[in-house]
């Protein structure tokens, strides 16, 4: 039904591919090619069925799933931690799959609440539709991407420590119980990180960090391969 290395569309084809592929490796590569470009994306995303049947999460989504989220995955079944949220969950992607209708979908609840886009992808050739989940984002941007941007800007590290806290919403104050310090000596800190990278005001500041491209970390793990329908 599903295949995540489906044959590349003929329009696709004239893209000029390097002389491995030419050799024979075409059936291999492109598979290994849109798992690694899925697992660089900082967004959790999940293909699914109707049935909540998995046949693909990237990296970032299994690491997100396994700590907390309202979502789960169960033998290869995407399951809600939540009797209600079953139900929403079921009612979206049956409304996706059937019908076409993309949706904003709110699960959990206090500190565990998150939010995912339900996107219906075209239809396959015998008229199953895969559903695409997007994960919520729960900080700015990854750290990794943090800590490159405090590199460029010539950060020291406490002031490094200092602007990932602020991309994880944490507030001066907080930074500066967590970091044992005055709540002068990070207001301090905020100043100097704002003068080395050009940032007029905090609010400024955020908006630039959101503005980075997700870096992710190398070692986020294996993913599974896709479901063979």
């Amino acid at each position: 039904m599903f295949e995540l290395d489906a044959p590349v569309p003929p329009h696709a084809q004239a893209v000029p591919m390097p002389g491995a592929l030419h050799a024979g490796g075409m059936a291999a590569l492109p598979q290994r090619w849109l798992v690694g470009m899925l697992d660089e994306v900082d967004y959790g995303m999940l293909l699914v069925t109707a049935d909540q049947r998995l046949i693909h999460a990237n990296a970032t989504a299994r690491r997100v799933l396994g700590a907390g989220h309202p979502l789960h995955l169960q033998q290869q079944l995407l399951r809600a931690a939540q009797h209600h949220d079953a139900a929403k969950l079921q009612a979206a992607l049956q409304d996706a799959a059937q019908r076409g209708r993309r949706c904003l979908l709110h699960l959990g609840s206090g500190a565990l609440a998150s939010s995912l886009a339900v996107v219906p992808l075209d239809a396959a050739d015998d008229g199953a539709r895969p559903v695409l989940l997007m994960l919520g984002k729960h900080k700015v941007c990854e750290e990794l991407s943090v800590e490159n941007f405090a590199r460029s800007r010539h950060l020291t590290l406490a002031e490094t420590q200092v602007l990932k806290s602020l991309s994880a919403g944490l507030q001066p104050l907080d930074i500066a119980r967590r970091n044992g310090v005055e709540l002068c000596t990070v207001r301090s800190q905020i100043r100097s990180i704002r003068q080395k990278t050009g940032s007029h005001n905090l609010r400024a500041q955020l908006t630039q960090l959101a503005r980075l491209p997700p870096m992710v970390n190398a070692l986020h793990g294996v993913c599974a391969q896709p479901l063979a329908a």
